[in-house]
């Protein structure tokens, strides 16, 4: 019998909660005080600097929402938690809580709920402003989840390029695809293109990595600036989805005159399937690049075959990256210069 309950209705509406919940609990280091065994409401409290009472509807709440178990009054990380938000894990997570519910974001959907469902020629360019700071953000908070997605779709590409190889990584933000495919291809060099003071981020993270003498920086628009030639690979990791179609036809014509004869394209974006719901994060995805940019969307992978299509380059390939829901398209430049 289908629930005619209004649970689901007002659970929606009160959504934002799941938002404060995360931040307040992120930013006290909860889940790392509940790793280290202080898993009592007292101990908690203590702790984090913070009232008992708050802290028990904090941690009752996300243990309803399966961020926590609680035991006999105690609470304790689910699998998950202790891998993506105990500090200590090499798989932190917590720090995407500032950047993915920060103010400019949440200003964005909120300031007025019906904004982004208008596509006004005034609208904004939100995200997608020159230079806007919410990138370095970006680059410095999003890392722990843009490293697994470089690693798999390095492992695809590196047998699909020369050795030597160079390699453009256009909207290079941390510099995380651009540093795996440097560590996968010894030989490789990777010029990075991104605003300037991201760029700082990915320089810096390409030193630690021990890669940082292959990495050429190139600062600049990557919608207006020379991208250069002779590129042997053009990397476009999660970019395509800030603009729409037309922008997205330019830019990749431009990546078409920038690649060597025979030249690989590699795509990585949140694909939409046309023909059945999303899972929950691509909803949510496409629903946020409506809210944050003027244009963006989460494309279906025909139209980003379309796009790659009318920039001539043929798709080759389309690939999910293990359980990211991430997908890599890799095309081809056949033709001769």
């Amino acid at each position: 019998m289908e629930d005619n309950s209004p649970a689901p209705i007002i659970a929606s509406i009160l959504g934002y909660f799941r938002t404060a919940a995360m931040l307040a609990a992120t930013r006290l280091d909860l889940f790392t005080h509940i790793a280290q065994g202080r898993g009592s409401v007292a101990a908690l409290a203590e702790a984090c600097g913070a009232e008992e009472r708050s802290i028990r509807a904090l941690c009752d709440f996300l243990a309803v929402h399966h961020h926590l178990e609680r035991v006999d009054g105690s609470y304790r990380l689910t699998p998950a938690s202790a891998t993506f938000l105990d500090r200590r894990s090499p798989a932190y997570m917590g720090s995407m809580a500032d950047f993915l519910a920060s103010a400019a974001n949440r200003d964005q959907a909120f300031g007025d709920a019906l904004a982004f469902m208008h596509r006004r020629t005034e609208k904004a360019a939100g995200n997608v402003a020159p230079e806007n700071p919410v990138w370095v953000a970006y680059a410095e908070a999003m890392t722990p989840l843009s490293l697994p997605v470089a690693k798999a779709a390095a492992a695809v590409l590196a047998a699909l390029v020369p050795a030597p190889s160079r390699i453009l990584d256009i909207a290079a933000g941390s510099g995380a695809f651009g540093i795996e495919m440097l560590r996968v291809l010894p030989a490789a060099s990777v010029t990075a293109v991104d605003w300037p003071a991201v760029l700082t981020v990915a320089k810096a993270n390409a030193a630690r990595r021990g890669v940082g003498d292959r990495l050429e920086l190139r600062p600049g628009n990557a919608l207006e600036i020379d991208l250069g030639a002779g590129y042997d690979l053009v990397m476009l990791p999660n970019f395509l989805h800030h603009f729409d179609e037309a922008t997205n036809v330019a830019l990749l014509r431009r990546v078409a005159a920038a690649l060597v004869a025979g030249g690989r394209l590699a795509v990585v974006e949140f694909v939409r399937d046309e023909e059945a719901l999303p899972p929950e994060p691509i909803a949510t995805f496409a629903l946020m690049m409506r809210a944050t940019t003027p244009a963006g969307d989460a494309y279906s992978g025909r139209e980003l075959e379309r796009m790659i299509g009318a920039a001539g380059l043929t798709a080759t390939d389309a690939r999910l990256l293990g359980n990211t829901l991430q997908t890599l398209i890799v095309a081809s430049l056949n033709r001769r210069r």
